[in-house]
């Protein structure tokens, strides 16, 4: 995670998104090309996020990528008996 934290990515755990509003970063729609096309258009993501003590905040993004179920519950499998390894491997 300090990998992507030290690209210039922003890495929350512990939030729960309950809703994504979208602003525009300048009143005309400033466009990052020369093109005319809305998919070009420079866009703030406004994430309104649950934490876990309950607390909902604003925070605002360029792009959003959600990741569900990062920690495999696998301890109940037993795959080590099937011979799986389940540790990280360095």
């Amino acid at each position: 995670m300090e990998m992507l934290n030290g690209r210039g990515l922003n890495v929350m755990i512990g939030f729960s998104p309950v809703k994504i509003d979208e602003e525009n970063d300048s009143p005309q729609g400033e466009f990052t090309d020369n093109s005319s096309s809305p998919k070009n258009r420079r866009r703030t993501l406004i994430v309104h996020a649950k934490h876990g003590s309950g607390e909902i905040q604003e925070l605002k993004f360029n792009t959003v990528i959600l990741a569900i179920g990062k920690k495999p519950c696998t301890n109940m499998l037993q795959l080590d008996k099937a011979g799986v390894c389940t540790q990280l491997l360095t």
